[in-house]
């Protein structure tokens, strides 16, 4: 039997249909990449700037710090002190050596890859960051417990680009925390030829079905007006494109880890190392 007219119009109205989601899929697609990429300069031209402001500070604390242990350290070995002021001394001493490496730490976040692979400090790098983060943990009654693992190496990255994703971590953390206050603890750990670093919190938690969408993009827990749903796929995005993997373990009302896991040599190591 002759189709009708009818059904051939139904069938033509069912391809332009077709072709209006097809359209609308692609706007969608493009409207994702242009907002991730916008977002990855904003947040990248912040760090530079963090970095460039972090460095010149540490510059100018550097060296009268250097002069105030090198006076304390002077009179811990000449000066006749009884035992009280001796260990009061000590304690400045070892006060003033923790800022000497804190110091070191912001000048090593600092150092610009500008997109390049380089030899990072994962430890430094999270403490150089941990310190720029330090009001906003504060603000959000947050305290932060380090489980270093010991004799962690080095690893070939983009350093600018895996701050970002640390970053982006642990912001996430403290969203996951509600304002109510917490725990956020860093663990690092060597896995063979790779490396490991978990942010585990103690906000809300996720469930399985949440846990399933939370690197699609646009996909968010948070209200509207606080959350993009970007800041994770993006994170997903970085960590694989070194040859990582991410990974996620949470329960409701019993936190989240976030576990980052990447290669020692990434995936390019000819692209160029420091010492």
């Amino acid at each position: 039997m002759d189709r009708t007219w009818t059904d051939r119009n139904l069938d033509h109205g069912q391809g332009d249909n077709s072709s209006a989601d097809d359209l609308e899929q692609w706007i969608e697609r493009r409207t994702y990449e242009l907002q991730e990429t916008h977002r990855h300069t904003l947040q990248t031209e912040k760090l530079a700037a963090l970095g460039r402001f972090s460095a010149s500070v540490a510059h100018e604390l550097n060296n009268p710090l250097q002069g105030i242990l090198t006076v304390l350290g002077s009179l811990h070995r000449r000066a006749e002190l009884s035992d009280e002021d001796r260990q009061l001394l000590e304690a400045a001493l070892g006060e003033s050596r923790r800022m000497r490496q804190l110091l070191r730490s912001l000048q090593e976040f600092a150092r610009p890859s500008a997109g390049r692979r380089v030899v990072m400090d994962v430890h430094a790098t999270l403490d150089g960051l941990l310190l720029l983060l330090a009001p906003d943990l504060e603000q959000a009654r947050i305290s932060v417990q380090r489980d270093y693992g010991p004799d962690l190496p080095r690893i070939l990255a983009d350093s600018d680009r895996i701050a970002l994703m640390f970053e982006s971590l642990v912001v996430n953390a403290i969203e996951a925390c509600q304002g109510r206050g917490g725990t956020l603890t860093i663990t690092t750990r060597r896995q063979g030829e790779r490396v490991s670093v978990a942010f585990t919190d103690t906000g809300v938690g996720m469930d399985e079905a949440e846990q399933a969408q939370i690197f699609q993009p646009f996909y968010t827990t948070k209200p509207a007006v606080k959350g993009t749903g970007l800041g994770l796929p993006v994170s997903h995005g970085i960590v694989r494109s070194h040859g990582g993997e991410i990974q996620v373990r949470s329960r409701p009302g019993q936190g989240a880890t976030f576990t980052v896991i990447l290669p020692v040599r990434g995936d390019a190591a000819e692209e160029g190392s420091r010492d």
